[in-house]
This record gives structure tokens, sequence and C-alpha cells, in this order.
């Protein structure tokens, strides 16, 4: 589906949406996030943050002014006018790997 994928950093500027459901089970809410890094410093956009994953893994809904990473993915508009549709997805970095953990692995 993506046609361009990049992160930059930002702080949440909004408590979440009320929770939206995902055709796979999933769950998310939608906050501001206010870009603070790479060409769109300084914008203040809509991103999604997954609060249930479809394996049913409850995620939290990051609080005001956290900082967090914004996964950016564009992909060609379907709306008369548009080039393109740009989404971006919250994550905290809890969920990931440690640096440690991946040295262990890969060395």
């Amino acid at each position: 589906m993506s046609t361009t994928k990049t992160s930059m950093t930002g702080i949440v500027k909004s408590v979440g949406s009320k929770v939206m459901a995902k055709n796979n089970g999933a769950q998310y809410v939608l906050q501001n996030v206010l870009i603070t890094s790479g060409p769109a410093t300084g914008m203040l956009v809509l991103a999604t943050r997954t609060t249930l994953t479809k394996e049913a893994k409850v995620k939290k809904i990051p609080e005001l002014d956290a900082e967090v990473t914004l996964y950016h993915s564009v992909v060609p508009s379907t709306k008369a006018g548009e080039k393109n549709q740009h989404f971006f997805e919250i994550s905290t970095g809890a969920d990931t790997a440690s640096n440690a953990d991946l040295d262990a692995i890969f060395g």
C-alpha cells in the first residue's frame, strides 16, 4: 500500500480521540502531534496510535507532551485534485527491541 515510509520525532499535543475499530479487530485513537525533526519540523499533524493490536496486545496512549516517533506513509490519493494521502502512525518505542537485544543476535 505505501509508496514511501519515513520516520521523525514529535511531541503529542492532544489527548486521544474516541477509540475506533479497524476491520482486523485492532483499535486506535487519533492524536495531534507537533513534528520536531526533519523537513516537516513545526507542522501539527493528525496521527494514529494503535491501542489494541489484531493479536489483542494492549498499547498505551501517549500522554500530552510525550516525545514519540512518527512513521509517515504516503499513498496516491483517490480524491480528485489531490496528489497524495499522508498517514502518520505514533510509536513510543516501548515495544521495540533494545540495542543490547539486537547486539546479542547480530553481534
